[in-house]
């Protein structure tokens, strides 16, 4: 196996064999769109990158409209803070697909990332402006706390993740951010106090 972690599902599992024999030259695999989501899904949980971008690139190299691995690739550039190499792919998502609050997010994240913090905010407004739906007022908050962190602003960074669980408590990501962010602030007894919340 590539990774000590036993796949959770035995599809997963035929399919890393597959690649690994692929990998070693032992025979041609033809892997589908779904089989490419699959793998880029399990190295990407396995904390192995590199391994996810390589198989992103093959999959849109064999399916070059194929949105949803182009999608998968924009987030794991976003992991790895790579915010032009982000906006290049979600300029080509932008061509196939018509810009939605989601395309937004990630565009407004790589934007942070390549260093536009202002535009970042404004975009952001705008999209808050517009929504009143919970789940996407808790999104752009999270965003938001990324902008403030990059810019090492901690107060308001802490400010927006409150504001992000108060719209959406079980945003796991906004909690641990959350922790970085009382760790950045000292502001210990307020975060627990939203914690409790």
């Amino acid at each position: 196996m590539l990774h000590n972690e036993a796949p959770n599902h035995c599809g997963v599992a035929a399919l890393l064999a597959a690649f690994e024999a692929m990998l070693e030259g032992e025979k041609e695999v033809f892997l589908s769109r779904k089989d490419y989501e699959q793998l880029i899904a399990y190295f990407d949980h396995a904390e192995l990158s590199e391994r996810a971008l390589e198989l992103a690139d093959a999959g849109i190299e064999q399916f070059p409209d194929a949105v949803e691995l182009m999608l998968c690739k924009a987030r794991l550039l976003l992991g790895r803070q790579e915010g032009v190499k982000a906006l290049e792919i979600l300029d080509r998502i932008a061509q196939l697909r018509p810009i939605n609050p989601d395309l937004l997010l990630l565009r407004a994240e790589a934007l942070t990332y390549s260093g536009a913090h202002a535009i970042t905010l404004e975009l952001l407004e705008n999209m808050a402006k517009d929504s009143n739906y919970a789940k996407y007022q808790a999104k752009i908050h999270y965003v938001k706390s990324i902008v403030f962190e990059q810019c090492r602003d901690y107060g308001p960074m802490l400010k927006s993740l409150k504001d992000s669980l108060y719209c959406k408590w079980q945003n796991e990501a906004a909690v641990h951010r959350l922790g970085i962010a009382a760790w950045l602030t000292r502001s210990y007894g307020e975060t627990i106090e939203i914690c409790q919340y």
